[in-house]
C-alpha cells in the first residue's frame, strides 16, 4: 500500500489521509507519489491500440469498397460466357456432326462459366478469399491455354484474358488483407452475423490462456483456408485438364487418316468440308473440276503410303496416286482444328490432240454451226454457240466458210493447247482443254 511522509514530523500516513496521524498537520496533495510506471504503460498501450484500431477500420473500409470492383469483375466474367456459346455455333455451322461433340463441350463450359461467375458476384462479399482465388486461378489457366493454342504469340484476346487474371489476383490480395483484419479485430466484419461469442481483446497484462486460445483459433482458420485453397486448386486443375483434353485439336496424323478415308470412300463432299470455306466454297468447286478433267468423278484412284512433313501449325503430305503424286497441305486453326490449305492433284496425262483438230476441220467445212457447237463442253454449248453464230453471221460464214491455208500448234504440252489456223491474211485462234476422255474446244477467236 502506498505511504506518504508528513512534512512536519516525518511520520508515515496511509493513502487517502488528509491530516497527519501524529501531529495533525495537513497533508499536501502534491506530496502524493506519481502513478507507477506500469500504470502509465498500460494507458499508453491503450491509446496506441485505439489508434491502430482506427487505422485498421479505415483500411478495412477502403478494401471493402475495392471488393465492389471485384464483384463487378465477376459480372464481366459472366458476360464473357457468351464466347463459348458463339464458338459452339461456329463449330456446328462449319463442321456439322463431326464437331457436334466439341460444340456440346463448349456449351457445357459456357453454362459452367456463367454459373461460376454469377455465384462469385453474389457470394464474394461474404467469402472473398475462396471466390477471388478460384477465379484468379481459373482465368490464369484459361489465359495460358489460349496462349498455348496461339503458339505463345500474344494477341488482343490473349492479353485481355491475362489482364482479367491479374485483376483477380489483385482481388486475392484485397481478400487476404480483409481476412487478416477480420481475424485481428472482432468488430470488423463483412456481414452483421458473427458465429459464437465475440472474443474480447486482452489489453494490458494479457493472460496466457487467452493468448493461446486466440493463437489456436488463427491456426485453425489458416488450416481451413489452406485446405479450401487446395481443394479449389485441385478442382480447377482437373477442370482445366478436362477442358484441354476435350477441346485440343486432333493430331495431324488423325487429319491425314481422315483425308485418306474420305478419298478412298469417294466422299468428295467430306473432302470439301475439310476446306475453311466448306463444301460450297470455291476450293471444293475447283476440286470437283480437277477430278472431272481426270475422269475421277465416279471413282477415285487408290492412294499409297503418305509421306508426312509436319511443322508448327502446318503439315505437307504426299500420297502416291495414279502414277503421280497427290500433294496435300494442312494448316491448324485455333478452333476448327486441322484444315486443308492446298490440294494439288497429279498432273494430267492428256491424249493425242490430232483427233480433236480433225474434228474441227470437218465441222468447219460442214454447213451451219451445229457441228462446231458440238466441239464445246456440254455445259458451255448454249453460251458459246450464241457467240459463235453471231461471229459467223457477221462475216457471212454461217453456211459456207473459207478453207484454211495452214495450222500452228503453239502449246504442245500440258492439258491446254492453243492452235492457230491460217486464213488468207488473218488467223482463226482456238483453245482446247483436256477433259477425260477427249479434248474440248473452250475458246474461239475469229479473224479481225
Amino acid at each position: 500500500m502506498p505511504m506518504i511522509a508528513c512534512e512536519s514530523c516525518d511520520a508515515l500516513n496511509k493513502k487517502g489521509a488528509q491530516t497527519c496521524a501524529e501531529c495533525g498537520a495537513s497533508l499536501s496533495a502534491a506530496a502524493w507519489p506519481e502513478p507507477a510506471p506500469a500504470a502509465r504503460r498500460r494507458g499508453g498501450r491503450r491509446r496506441v491500440a485505439e489508434e491502430e484500431h482506427d487505422l485498421a477500420r479505415e483500411e478495412f473500409t477502403r478494401n471493402r469498397h475495392s471488393l465492389l470492383l471485384v464483384r463487378l469483375l465477376f459480372g464481366v466474367g459472366a458476360l464473357s460466357s457468351v464466347l463459348p456459346f458463339w464458338i459452339a455455333s461456329v463449330l456446328v455451322e462449319v463442321g456439322g456432326e463431326e464437331m457436334a461433340s466439341i460444340a456440346n463441350v463448349m456449351i457445357g463450359i459456357g453454362v459452367g462459366l456463367l454459373l461460376f461467375m454469377v455465384a462469385g458476384a453474389v457470394f464474394v462479399a461474404r467469402k472473398p478469399m475462396p471466390w477471388t482465388l478460384s477465379a484468379a486461378i481459373f482465368w490464369t489457366l484459361v489465359g495460358l491455354f489460349a496462349l498455348r493454342n496461339n503458339y505463345y504469340r500474344f494477341n488482343a484476346f490473349n492479353i485481355a484474358l491475362l489482364v482479367v487474371a491479374l485483376l483477380f489476383w489483385g482481388g486475392v490480395m484485397i481478400a487476404s488483407r480483409l481476412g487478416a483484419l477480420m481475424r485481428e479485430y472482432d468488430d470488423l466484419q463483412l456481414s452483421g452475423k458473427r458465429g459464437g461469442k465475440m472474443r474480447r481483446r486482452v489489453e494490458g497484462g494479457v493472460a496466457d490462456s487467452a493468448r493461446a486460445r486466440r493463437r489456436l483459433e488463427r491456426e485453425r482458420s489458416r488450416s481451413g483456408q489452406l485446405r479450401l485453397v487446395g481443394l479449389v486448386v485441385g478442382g480447377l486443375v482437373l477442370l482445366g485438364g478436362g477442358v484441354w483434353a476435350a477441346t485440343r485439336p486432333p493430331s495431324v496424323h488423325s487429319a491425314v487418316d481422315a483425308f485418306a478415308a474420305h478419298w478412298q470412300g469417294g466422299d468428295v463432299a467430306a473432302l470439301g468440308r475439310m476446306w475453311p470455306d466448306g463444301e460450297n466454297g470455291r476450293n471444293h468447286d475447283q476440286l470437283e473440276e480437277g477430278l472431272e478433267r481426270r475422269g475421277w468423278s465416279q471413282r477415285l484412284p487408290a492412294l499409297g503410303e503418305p509421306v508426312l512433313e509436319a511443322g508448327e501449325g502446318f503439315a505437307v503430305v504426299a500420297f502416291p496416286c495414279d502414277g503421280g503424286e497427290l500433294d496435300v497441305q494442312l494448316r491448324l486453326h485455333d478452333v476448327r482444328g486441322w484444315q486443308l490449305a492446298d490440294l494439288r492433284l497429279p498432273d494430267l496425262t492428256p491424249g493425242d490432240l490430232e483427233p480433236a483438230l480433225a474434228a474441227f476441220r470437218a465441222a468447219w467445212q460442214a454447213p451451219g454451226s451445229d457441228a462446231l457447237v458440238e466441239l464445246f463442253r456440254p455445259e458451255a454449248r448454249e453460251r458459246a454457240g450464241r457467240s459463235l453464230r453471231r461471229a459467223l453471221e457477221k462475216r457471212g460464214w454461217l453456211e459456207q466458210r473459207p478453207a484454211f491455208d495452214g495450222m500452228h500448234v503453239q502449246d504442245r504440252a500440258g492439258a491446254r493447247r492453243r492452235v492457230q489456223f491460217d486464213l488468207d491474211l488473218d488467223q482463226v485462234g482456238l483453245a482446247f482443254e483436256w477433259w477425260h476422255p477427249r479434248w474440248y474446244l473452250v475458246g474461239f477467236r475469229p479473224p479481225r
